[in-house]
């Protein structure tokens, strides 16, 4: 029981890290750099790179028996 709920935290917290970095990259500056650029910014990829793992980690631990 306690890896099923340590995997549901898991996977919340990866979805908020997730939105958390795709509200980083809506804002103007940022925008702008991505246009200009074509490519994200190291904080913003860190927040997809965090996310993912997090909620990856959390879906083994949820499925695992």
């Amino acid at each position: 029981m306690k890896g099923k709920l340590l995997g549901l935290v898991l996977v919340v917290a990866g979805a908020g890290l997730a939105f958390w970095g795709y509200q980083e990259s809506q804002t103007f500056n940022k925008t702008i750099a991505a246009e200009l650029t074509g490519e994200l910014d190291s904080r913003t990829m860190t927040l997809y790179i965090a996310g993912a793992v997090c909620m990856v980690l959390g879906l083994v631990g949820l499925l695992r028996k």
